[in-house]
């Protein structure tokens, strides 16, 4: 793989990183918590949305769809 595609696999992690960056600094200027405290939340966030959006994403329907659910059979009572 080249150089420049790899570079660009790490487009979405930079960005992830510049928005929990923001998060943290907004927390922080807004509250009066400590900015370790805000940094923890900040990741926690991340990391709870990565975790739910990879668990949707393999849910039967989801974008990832492992397995797409099969169309089922016509009732026959309709």
């Amino acid at each position: 793989m080249s150089k420049v595609r790899l570079w660009i696999r790490q487009i979405p992690f930079a960005i992830a990183a510049l928005l929990a960056s923001l998060l943290t600094l907004g927390l922080w200027a807004i509250s009066n918590l400590p900015f370790w405290a805000c940094v923890l939340m900040a990741i926690g966030a991340c990391i709870v949305n990565s975790a739910l959006l990879s668990w949707e994403d393999s849910r039967p329907g989801g974008f990832d769809d492992p397995h797409p659910r099969e169309k089922s059979a016509e009732r026959p009572d309709k």
